[in-house]
């Protein structure tokens, strides 16, 4: 499978994602990651640990995002294009997904002097979509362990009669014009029982 590290978005722009000094700044700011939380650590005894950290964060659109717009921020400045506009070309899943392939690829391209870093890339790279089920499988057997039944059996009641009273009395007394004349400040409205 070929990672390039060009990447056309949802409306037909092309981007060419190249990690460097300067990026490595925005990403921080933008990401809040470093491109050495990106390089997996070659010293690392599990290597599916190493690109963790990278998974992670592709499996993050909106942080995918945030590495993509510290990567090409100066190119869509001289576009005039916003942080906001580069967004609208978000327009699917397969877009994240391209999106994902460039930055690999950028990694890949970044790292290429070091081949040692390189290795785990490499694997992360050729085992992407076992990676991408793994981590949907964590998400979904989270969820599944959630018992959304006990979870709203422990939110209050909320009395609906009460309140129902109390506007209708709230009400006639707006209407009648008492509420007004008396001066008083009105009792606020109690939503829980």
């Amino acid at each position: 499978m070929e990672y390039p590290r060009t990447f056309t978005d949802g409306l037909g722009r092309e981007w060419t994602l190249e990690f460097s000094l300067a990026a490595g700044r925005r990403l921080q700011e933008f990401a809040g990651v470093t491109t050495e939380q990106l390089v997996p650590d070659p010293r690392a005894k599990n290597k599916e640990d190493a690109v963790l950290p990278v998974v992670n964060l592709l499996g993050d659109p909106f942080q995918a995002f945030g590495v993509f717009y510290a990567l090409v921020k100066p190119a869509a400045d001289a576009k005039g294009l916003s942080r906001d506009q580069l967004l609208e070309g978000f327009t699917d899943d397969s877009v994240s997904e391209r999106l994902s392939k460039a930055i690999i690829g950028a990694l890949l391209f970044f790292s290429r002097n070091a081949p040692q870093k390189t290795a785990a890339l490499r694997t992360l790279a050729a085992n992407w979509d076992q990676f991408l089920g793994r981590i949907n499988k964590r998400i979904e057997s989270g969820m599944s362990k959630l018992d959304f039944g006990a979870a709203l059996d422990a939110m209050p009641e909320i009395d609906v009669e009460g309140l129902n009273r109390q506007i209708a009395e709230r009400s006639r007394s707006f209407a009648t014009g008492s509420a007004a004349s008396s001066g008083s400040t009105p009792k606020p409205i109690p939503c829980v029982s």
